[in-house]
């Protein structure tokens, strides 16, 4: 998360890196070497950080499948939890109500 965060950042900045290059540029702007540089660098920066995206996202589909994967076990999990937490309840009152006179929960 945090990566893809920076990288949306960089993308931002790159963006306004270049219109600061296009807005202040003087003359002709095939001329202009530091406008030139900027475009290079904002166009292999920029396919990197998409290709990088790109596989976030195709990341995150993976992960969110797998999770899916796991939701029936989870409401099993916890149902059974329940019943189990249910029994435990019950019993524990049995013994302090036996015991002490005394409920628990």
């Amino acid at each position: 998360m945090a990566e893809v965060a920076a990288n949306k950042r960089k993308m931002k900045e790159l963006e306004d890196n270049l219109l600061y290059h296009l807005t202040s540029t003087k003359g002709s702007l095939v001329e202009d070497e530091t406008l030139i540089e900027a475009l290079t660098v904002t166009k292999e920066t920029a396919h990197e950080v998409t290709e990088k995206l790109s596989i976030s996202a195709e990341t995150e589909v993976r992960i969110n499948a797998a999770r899916e994967e796991f939701r029936p076990g989870e409401k099993q999990f916890l149902v059974r939890l329940s019943l189990r937490s249910s029994k435990f309840r019950n019993t524990v009152n049995d013994i302090l109500s036996t015991a002490h006179g005394v409920a628990f929960m």
